[in-house]
């Protein structure tokens, strides 16, 4: 039976991304130039599972449309499934429930990705395995269901699930049990089932990162992201410049007297001159760096890092901004630092 896929999208907890504004949505950060949902779905096609269902608040799902349109490749035309305004888990089950029918369901939010291929979360269906398998990435103790009456799950510990298998019919039978429009997270659905008399299992899982805000997030999925890329760098850039390693440079973008290891991306229209660019780097579309040293950062689009001074490492410059070095007298810092941002001096 075809294994349905459905991405649960959801905006910031606090309601504000250091790097797009307030009212952002943690999916639509771009990750190795491209919003962190697009390699969800990527992800998904390589594990040959049915076209996405993408799940969330209208407004939410509206930006998402937008950026990701009507058609994957590989996987087809995704189902988009609009819930109530802040929506719960419990609701969003609800809501996808008559799409999945009862059919074996991988559930997925849209702003995380796993160090491996997805395939090995599909893995868990095989014969003889628990109805549901919660993803998790650290045990604590607790206990689901009635262990008085056979029916709990006793788990050696557990932290918030964020990733969920469900097998044939358990995501219809795990609606079922919850009481009608009650609240709750997965594992509100996990104690449900299990004092239904279901087998639910917490299963470990390395690898798993998730953004929400947090810049060291940004940057890990920003690794899983390039850890996967296809290399692409035109002759005559390898001429004018030493690559080394998995590069992708577009058509568009140039490059001169510069130094680049991948894995690294440089996106349309950028311009890298007698610069350094060290592993694990993101450069977006018609940014510009020059006499600089970055590493394992993320420089997104239109932004600029010009004659720094000093190597950047594990950094996030936003769109548009300017990085730069400035030699008037007398010698000062200068920054410009907006709300709940981070600045180190070394």
């Amino acid at each position: 039976m075809l294994v349905k896929a459905v991405i649960v999208v959801g905006r910031y907890s606090f309601g504000h991304s250091p790097m797009r504004g307030a009212n952002a949505i943690p999916a639509l950060e771009a990750v190795a130039n491209r919003p962190i949902i697009e390699h969800v779905i990527d992800a998904i096609c390589a594990a040959s599972v049915s076209a996405p269902i993408v799940v969330g608040e209208s407004e939410a799902l509206m930006a998402v449309r937008e950026c990701v349109g009507d058609g994957v490749d590989g996987v087809g035309r995704p189902a988009y499934v609009t819930c109530e305004e802040n929506p719960d888990m419990a609701a969003t089950l609800r809501a996808v429930a008559p799409l999945v029918g009862d059919s074996p369901c991988l559930l997925q939010p849209a702003d995380g990705l796993l160090g491996e291929p997805v395939a090995s979360l599909v893995g868990s269906l095989s014969h003889g395995s628990p109805d549901l398998v919660l993803h998790v990435r650290d045990l604590t103790e607790t206990v689901f269901g009635d262990e008085h009456h056979g029916t709990g799950v006793s788990v050696p510990g557990r932290s918030e699930p964020e990733v969920a298998v469900f097998g044939p019919g358990v995501l219809r039978r795990a609606t079922d049990a919850l009481r009608a429009r009650e609240p709750g997270d997965l594992a509100l659905v996990a104690e449900r089932l299990a004092a239904a008399g279901g087998s639910v299992r917490f299963q470990l899982t390395e690898g798993w990162r998730r953004y929400d805000g947090d810049g060291a997030d940004l940057l890990e999925l920003n690794r899983i992201a390039l850890d996967g890329l296809v290399p692409d760098v035109r002759p005559s850039l390898r001429r004018e410049n030493r690559i080394e390693g998995r590069v992708l440079i577009h058509p568009s973008a140039s490059a001169r007297d510069s130094v680049i290891v991948g894995p690294t991306v440089i996106g349309p229209g950028a311009r890298i001159e007698n610069a350094y660019l060290g592993a694990y780097t993101s450069v977006g579309a018609g940014a510009h760096i020059a006499g600089a040293e970055i590493e394992r950062s993320i420089i997104s689009p239109g932004a600029s890092v010009v004659h720094v001074g000093g190597r950047l490492v594990s950094s996030l410059v936003g769109r548009d901004a300017r990085v730069f070095r400035d030699f008037s007298l007398p010698r000062a810092m200068r920054l410009w630092v907006g709300d709940g941002g981070e600045v180190a001096l070394c």
